[in-house]
């Protein structure tokens, strides 16, 4: 009974919470738009009593609410629902449970769906003629949505591409303007709440302009073959794009059309056809035939359309006699209808006038015109031709290509030339400019205009003495060549502007006046002629030392013996030679024996044979013997000096040797060879191979059979064939001097090909020199600045082996440690997270110099690599320098661009943006067609061309590049070091450390050795190193290269401050070295803009030991520097 009791009062306290448990309630009703989803439907009153938890699960109706359906899934079972998107009304409710599985629905909730927004149909398409203008465009009303509706008006020219109608924005629409094309209208109806949606498209067709409209024939003929016409008149001018012909249903075969031109004495000629137009029967009507080329027809004169009747029926079609046209217009007017034989001009007509129904499908169509015929200079720019009278006609748009000819007859596009106005930039020759104007693709000229180029004005120069006495009377001659008198002569001495001369000779002498001791350096500033022109060429300035008599003339210059009658063998001077006594700065005076007596060779510090066969046989023996005993020097490129009997010679029979290797005597140790002594980092360094020709066929040189011997010689380089060996190079004392002699330097050949600059040899010419020359001598030479170069830097592209310890340019911070100061050469585009902050700070700190080297790797900056349609280099310089502008990252003034493409339109944006230094070994616009030919360019490649690929070869540039775009100059200075040939194009620090120790150091050591500038140069993608292989690296390299020259101050440069030094010393001369009792007096010249050094080199016990010496920042002002160093 107990039990009882107990269960029963459980049931009562179950019922108790059932009762309490209600369901809570659901938002409120909604009203949407067709379409449209319901906003989320929540509770607004929660559920309460019952057992917790409570569950859910959401139902719809679309009835009503006569019948509910779950909504299924994770969606249905939540404490809240999104209703989908819905066409239709519906309901929705939410049945929730309690713990005890107590069940209780909401109220329902409605959403009410408007009906669908529809734009309404405009009016039917229409047929309108040629200039007219449509009627109103109405149709039926919009209709579902809210009700409220706004319009937008759109038209196309094509029925695709839309443009909104400004202020069409009513119901209706009312076109304003004429019409000469076909056009398309369509209304876009928004609704304030439910979207919007556009109506359907109408067509506005703009019938043809012809002289026939609705006229029939009256007959058809075919009693024979007849070239049948008609005539009309042109009363505006346009163009013939078509020809019409009304045919037989039987007609067929082939037809000739032609068109006639009404000449001044009233005959007929053709000016368009025959062409064959073959079509077969079946067809009553008009049929028409498009001309490939439209015809231009000029205002009031008459015209004829000529079609013959079909070969083989003969069916033609006739009007009655009296024939008119039912409709006139304001453009042709139909004249007559003539016949004649299938050859003839037609000019028959048959009664009072009978049409034959030959017609045409005329469009209006003038071409406008350009300006004015102009004169001009040779090699300058016309003013720009312009639009004088704007085209009308055609279609009413109108695009535009501009042609040139160079006899108003043959017409030639000109490439990019598409605008309304054209500027034809630098010409040289007389040329015919005409516009040609498209509409609707149909094309017409205007009349064309002549730029005249007037005479060449090819030179303008001073010349004058180069030397003078102190307080002496100079005559400098002005010399002109071409262009029409008078000139005149604007010049400065020193920078100083002189008196205008205005003359008519050719030959103009002008007196200097007294000139004291010092420097003058003429230059012309600007010279013009009777038209404005100015030289081509304007000639080099003039330089005049005027120097007190008794100086001395002794010196510690080389002499350089030239002839350069030797056609055959003086350009391997100015080729080779000289390019390595210039570049490595060893003062000298040439003396051409051709022209000018040989001076006494002992006051010359080293004498220097600078080819072969200077002499044919008489060579100044007695003049050298006693020169090089009293302590003169003797460097000899002319081995045929030793092919005779002399105190430097003994006899001994040298073999003929042809070969491909070169190997350097290292042992014992001497001077000139030092720097070619085998160790870890490059055990064949005293072995140099020549290049490889084609396949594996490698370059030779030959050395010739000699009778001779160099007495007391010392072997330093040699070359083997089999078991002759003969020798390259040999050294040897005479007296208190020193001779040097190459029995052949063609090594130096790079073009053509045989070994060539900076291979490895260099070093063996100046310490030749130096070895040889009597001392103190000074060398300007370049100091060790080592740099580092690294390209497509992003931050992302370290570790491409899957190590990522360097990204983000953590490479660089080690460098520093070590003293690098790398160039970055950046992309722009995809780079690593805070890549630009991170290189703002190495950059202001002055830890590195960064400038943009592309967008990406595939996306170019300076040239259009990828020929893409819409490359412009000027604006992705512009992007690029605003993303470092942004972060306010200062650019360097030193750039390689991407795979060394620079464009002719870079150049300039390049220039205005100060940009001082470029390194490239290809020239500009060298895409397509890259690489091509190498950049002629500083120091050693001047007059030679030589292919521009990459991985065979060094390449060592550091030499002004002065580029000519549009007239306009632009001045750079190329400075690049890669030492190509080992390692196949750069450093590649890739994974083995050791390799890239040893790599890096020989890099950086033929540099040095050949005095070029040694940068460790590379790409961000191979620095594929943990951070402390990177580390171990540097540090490798770096001891190394100390250990390499000991007692050398190894100077670690940025590119920009090693850049800026080289051409510093490139602009600085040392023009005369003269000793004394205790000193040395370095007489230097020239225009830099910082201070530099030389080497002062001095020799004690055998041991020849140097000092770099401060050499002043120089001007052209200040005349001959004098610097003093006391020994």
């Amino acid at each position: 009974m107990q039990k009882i009791i107990i269960g029963f009062c459980a049931f009562l306290i179950a019922m108790a919470a059932s009762a309490q448990f209600n369901p809570g309630t659901i938002g409120n009703d909604q009203h949407i738009c067709y379409g449209y989803a319901p906003e989320m439907l929540t509770f607004t009153t929660p559920p309460s009593g019952g057992a917790l938890p409570y569950g859910y699960r959401w139902q719809r109706s679309n009835d009503n609410g006569l019948t509910w359906n779950d909504i299924t899934g994770i969606n249905g079972a939540r404490v809240a629902y999104a209703p989908p998107v819905l066409g239709r009304n519906a309901w929705f409710r939410c049945r929730v449970g309690d713990a005890s599985n107590n069940i209780r629905t909401t109220d329902p909730v409605r959403i009410t769906v408007g009906s669908d927004l529809v734009a309404g149909i405009i009016s039917q398409s229409q047929s309108i003629n040629y200039g007219s203008t449509p009627e109103a465009l109405t149709g039926t009303s919009p209709a579902g949505g809210s009700g409220s509706y706004s319009y937008q008006w759109q038209s196309s020219n094509d029925g695709l591409a839309w443009s909104d109608i400004p202020g069409a924005n009513s119901s209706g629409y009312t076109p304003q303007d004429a019409h000469y094309a076909d056009r398309w209208y369509r209304c876009f109806v928004s609704d304030g709440l439910c979207g919007s949606t556009a109506s359907n498209t109408i067509k506005i067709t703009v019938n043809p302009i012809t002289l026939y409209t609705t006229e029939t024939p009256v007959r058809y003929g075919s009693d024979g073959l007849y070239n049948l016409s008609t005539e009309f008149l042109v009363r505006v001018e346009g163009i013939i794009t078509a020809v019409r012909l009304y045919t037989h249903l039987e007609e067929g075969g082939l037809h000739i059309i032609r068109i006639y031109r009404q000449r001044n004495d009233g005959t007929y000629e053709v000016i368009s056809g025959p062409f064959e137009w073959d079509f077969s029967p079946g067809f009553q009507g008009w049929r028409e035939y498009r001309l490939n080329s439209a015809v231009p027809v000029e205002a009031n004169r008459n015209y004829m359309v000529a079609v013959t009747n079909g070969s083989g029926n003969n069916w033609y079609a006739v009007s009655s006699d009296y024939f008119n046209i039912l409709t006139e217009n304001d453009y042709i007017d139909y004249l007559y209808g003539y016949y004649g034989g299938v050859n003839e001009i037609p000019r028959t007509r048959y009664y009072t006038n009978v049409s034959y129904f030959r017609d045409i499908v005329y469009l209006p169509f003038s071409p406008g015109s350009i300006g004015s015929a102009q004169t001009i200079c040779y090699n300058s720019s016309p003013s720009a031709l312009t639009q004088l009278t704007p085209p009308s006609g055609g279609s009413g748009t109108f695009s535009y290509q501009w042609q040139s000819s160079s006899d108003g007859t043959s017409w030639t596009n000109i490439q990019g030339a598409t605008s309304q106005s054209y500027s034809p930039g630098t010409m040289t020759a007389s040329t015919y400019f005409r516009r040609v104007v498209i509409s609707a693709g149909i094309s017409a000229g205007s009349l064309p205009v002549l730029i005249t180029v007037d005479n060449e004005f090819s030179l303008a120069q001073i010349q004058g003495p180069a030397t003078s006495p102190v307080n002496n009377t100079v005559t400098l001659n002005f010399i002109l060549n071409g262009g029409t008198p008078p000139y005149t002569i604007e010049y400065s001495c020193n920078g100083i502007a002189k008196e205008t001369i205005i003359t008519s000779g050719n030959t103009t002498p002008v007196s200097t006046g007294n000139l004291v001791t010092g420097t003058y350096e003429y230059e012309l500033t600007s010279v013009t002629d009777a038209l404005g022109c100015s030289p081509q060429i304007m000639g080099g300035e003039l330089v005049i030392t005027a120097s007190e008599p008794g100086l001395g003339t002794r010196t510690n210059n080389a002499l350089v013996i030239v002839n350069s009658s030797n056609t055959s063998s003086y350009p391997d001077y100015t080729r080779y030679i000289k390019l390595y006594l210039d570049w490595f700065g060893v003062p000298y005076e040439a003396c051409d024996i051709s022209s000018m007596p040989l001076p006494v060779l002992t006051d010359y510090g080293v004498v220097i044979f600078g080819h072969r066969n200077v002499y044919g046989s008489d060579y100044p023996l007695a003049n050298l013997e006693s020169a090089v005993a009293a302590g003169t020097g003797l460097c000899s490129f002319d081995p045929h000096l030793f092919d005779f009997e002399s105190d430097f010679n003994i006899p001994g029979n040298t073999p003929a040797v042809t070969s491909h290797e070169i190997d350097i005597v290292t042992s014992p140790a001497h001077y000139i060879t030092r720097l070619h002594v085998n160790d870890s980092y490059h055990p064949t360094n005293n072995k140099i191979s020549l290049r490889l020709l084609t396949g594996d066929t490698p370059a030779t040189i030959t050395l010739s059979q000699s009778d001779f011997t160099l007495s007391g010689g010392i072997t330093l380089a040699t070359m083997t064939n089999g078991s002759d060996t003969a020798p390259l190079l040999q050294v040897a004392s005479s007296g208190a001097g020193r001779i040097v002699k190459w029995t052949s330097f063609n090594w130096m050949f790079d073009e053509p090909l045989v070994l060539g600059p900076a291979f490895g040899m260099d070093d063996l010419i100046w310490r030749g020199i130096v070895w040889a020359a009597r001392k103190p001598f000074v060398m300007q030479g370049l100091p060790p600045m080592i740099t580092m170069r690294v390209d497509d830097v992003d931050g992302t592209r370290t570790g491409e082996q899957g190590r990522l310890d360097l990204r983000n340019l953590k490479w660089l911070k080690i460098s520093n440690k070590y003293g690098f100061i790398p160039w970055c050469g950046t992309f722009i585009d995809d780079v690593e997270t805070d890549f630009f902050p991170t290189l703002k700070h190495y950059v202001d700190v002055d830890s590195a110099t960064a400038i943009p080297h592309a967008l990406t790797y595939d996306r170019f900056i300076y040239e259009n690599q990828q020929n893409l349609p819409d490359f412009n280099a000027v604006e992705n310089i512009n992007y690029a320098w605003n993303v470092y502008a942004s972060h306010s990252i200062p650019v360097s003034n030193f750039l390689v661009a991407h795979w060394y493409l620079l464009s002719s339109a870079a150049i300039p944006e390049l220039n205005n943006r100060g940009l001082e230094f470029i390194g490239t070994h290809v020239p500009y616009d060298r895409w397509p067609g890259y690489p091509g030919y190498w950049i002629n360019c500083g120091p050693y490649r001047l007059e030679r061309n030589g292919w521009g690929g990459r991985g065979d070869a060094p390449y060592f540039y550091a030499g002004e590049l002065n580029w000519n775009i549009g007239g306009q100059n632009y001045n750079f200075f190329n400075c690049l070091t890669e030492i190509q040939d080992d390692g196949g194009y750069e450093w590649f620090p890739e994974l083995d450390v050791g390799q890239a120790i040893a790599r890096g150091i020989r890099h950086l050591r033929r540099a040095i050795n050949s005095m070029a500038l040694p940068t460790l140069f590379t790409h961000e993608d191979r620095i594929d190193m943990t951070e402390s292989e990177w580390e171990e690296t540097l540090a490798g390299i770096t001891s190394g290269l100390a250990a390499s020259y000991p007692g050398l101050d190894l100077e670690y440069k940025s590119m920009d401050d090693a850049c800026k030094y080289i051409r510093a010393k490139e602009n600085i001369n040392i023009s005369s070295v003269r000793t004394g009792a205790g000193f040395v007096n370095i007489h230097c010249n020239g225009d830099n803009d910082m201070a530099t050094k030389c080497f002062l080199f001095t020799e004690s016990g055998g041991q020849i030991e140097f000092d770099l010496v401060d050499l002043p920042q120089i001007s052209a002002a200040s005349g001959t520097v004098v610097v003093t160093i006391n020994e």
